[in-house]
Formats: structure tokens, C-alpha cells, sequence
């Protein structure tokens, strides 16, 4: 997980709103990284692809993501 974790750093760094970046798109990527990061969400998402139900997703919680930096 040190490559997905690198390549999440450095993109967050360009799409961060405080630098200018999308809000939109930050979010996107903080959950995108969330799913791959944990063995039962990236499994869920494979077989289910995008058809979960936001109510089965973990909540994202971008201020605790940034804490990491």
C-alpha cells in the first residue's frame, strides 16, 4: 500500500481546495483512496462496483484525513 499511499499524497496535494483545487474533486479522491486502502471496502467495491449504497460507505472525514500529512 506505500505506492497507493505516495501516488494519494501527491495528487491531494494538487486537488487540495486551500491550494486552489476542486472541493469536488478532493472528495472524490480522499473516498477513492479510503476504499483502496481497506481490504473490505476495496472488496466490496470490486464487487459491487459503484452501486453500493452511500449508507453502506464509511463516513469521510477530511479533516482527520489531512491530520496524516
Amino acid at each position: 500500500m506505500g505506492f497507493l499511499f505516495a501516488r494519494y499524497r501527491k495528487k491531494v496535494k494538487k486537488v487540495h481546495p486551500d491550494r486552489g483545487g476542486d472541493p469536488e474533486e478532493f472528495k472524490r479522491l480522499v473516498t477513492a483512496y479510503l476504499i483502496l486502502s481497506d481490504d473490505e471496502s476495496r472488496y466490496k467495491y470490486d464487487s459491487q462496483g459503484e452501486e453500493e449504497k452511500p449508507s453502506d460507505r464509511k463516513p469521510v472525514d477530511i479533516g482527520k484525513q489531512a491530520e496524516n500529512f
